[in-house]
């Protein structure tokens, strides 16, 4: 009789998503919607006046760069416009799909740290009470195959519960709120409501994205550094899963502004122990003096 870890998960979850060129279709649908509102919403000059601190402090966390450099040539305002965006849904859910459930982050911090968390060998954690108890244990919180497949069960578990509308509001507050200097004349004046409404459907494909995306038994990724990375706003860059689509305004010497990030899929062939990334989309960037 088989009672492993890994057979109770298979018995009850629902079959886990293995057509990853839908995830794909998913992650190109929202960078579409991105450039689109990028490139007509634009306003034909941004000065960045009349910003209020707490907006201004999170668009110079966008790069090294004082993101004043960015505006004053039209492709790349664009293109910082598409970095704020991208930067926004990345930290909010993307990276952590499980954000999205619940009034707060609780419940994805709690299940990011299952994950990532480094525990003593021997650790028992009930995740579900009375039902199931995994034991982790190891560098990164325990056998990784058995964890990712506890993701992918977890991410079905949640995948038909509501997301509070409360917090869902907040998303699109907090998103056009950002992109005002962009769309707007001056920072003052209210956004037009068909530019709300192309957030709102940047907010909601974002979201689609990121609730498939633990559903697969193979980590899925949306990445914006490299693993030996430890800020995002500079890095070196790397061929393997970034493309050059602009070059540098300013004096950084390594990537200045990601644009867009990757999307990878992480996992182990059949029958080995070392895990491989395939990139399916590459990240955009802003990098050099020209195209390498």
């Amino acid at each position: 009789m088989r009672t492993s870890l890994e057979y109770q998960l298979r018995r009850t979850a629902v079959e886990f998503l293995d057509n990853r060129d839908r995830l794909t279709a998913q992650f190109y649908e929202l960078s579409r919607y991105i450039n689109i509102f990028a490139t007509k919403k634009l306003v034909p000059e941004v000065n960045g006046d009349g910003i209020p601190e707490q907006v201004e402090e999170e668009l110079e966390r966008v790069s090294e760069t004082p993101f004043r450099m960015f505006l004053g040539e039209r492709a790349h305002a664009k293109a910082f416009m598409r970095a704020v965006i991208w930067r926004f849904l990345c930290i909010e859910f993307l990276e952590n799909p499980f954000n999205l459930w619940g009034k707060g982050d609780e419940i994805g911090s709690a299940l990011a740290r299952v994950q990532c968390e480094c525990l003593d060998p021997g650790s028992l954690y009930e995740l579900y009470p009375g039902k199931l108890t995994i034991k982790l244990a190891g560098e990164f919180g325990g056998d990784d195959r058995i964890l990712s497949i506890w993701r992918a069960y977890t991410a079905e578990i949640l995948f038909n519960n509501p997301i509070d509308e409360v917090k869902l509001r907040t998303y699109k507050d907090k998103l056009l709120q950002l992109v005002k200097p962009f769309v707007c004349e001056k920072y003052e004046d209210e956004i037009d409501a068909e530019s709300e409404a192309t957030v709102n459907k940047i907010v909601g494909s974002a979201i689609v994205l990121a609730r498939h995306l633990n559903r697969y038994e193979d980590r899925m990724e949306i990445t914006r550094k490299g693993p030996s990375d430890t800020s995002d706003t500079s890095q070196y860059y790397d061929e393997e899963w970034m493309h050059i689509c602009k070059l540098r305004v300013g004096d950084c010497d390594g990537v200045e502004l990601l644009i867009r990030p990757a999307l990878i899929l992480r996992g182990k062939p059949d029958g080995s122990d070392v895990e491989c990334a395939n990139v399916a989309r590459k990240a955009y960037v802003s990098y050099g003096d020209e195209p390498k």
